[in-house]
């Protein structure tokens, strides 16, 4: 998923009246490592897996393995889901 894709699904989805925090989702979050979750956090910001790597100081293929692996933990079927469910579940705003 593209930078300005990811951008246009965070805008979309955070424009909505009112929020309701998953209780559920939030709770599979909780499962995640923390490099797990600095890797969505930085997957919901846009970024993709080159810029990932150069901040977190770690190869392309760690970062697309923390994110594979949160995928799994919150049951995502893919990086465009796991944002939505990031932010259902309140870890990002």
């Amino acid at each position: 998923m593209s930078a300005a894709a990811s951008a246009a699904l965070i805008g979309h989805v955070t424009d909505s009246p009112s929020r309701v925090i998953d209780a559920d989702l939030a709770d599979r979050f909780t499962a995640l490592t923390a490099r797990e979750r600095d890797v969505v956090l930085s997957i919901a910001e846009g970024h993709d897996n080159d810029s990932i790597a150069a901040e977190l100081f770690v190869s392309p293929f760690t970062v697309k393995t923390h994110a594979s692996r949160a995928m799994a933990k919150v049951g995502a079927r893919d990086r465009a889901q796991l944002v939505a469910y990031a932010y259902q579940a309140g870890l990002i705003s």
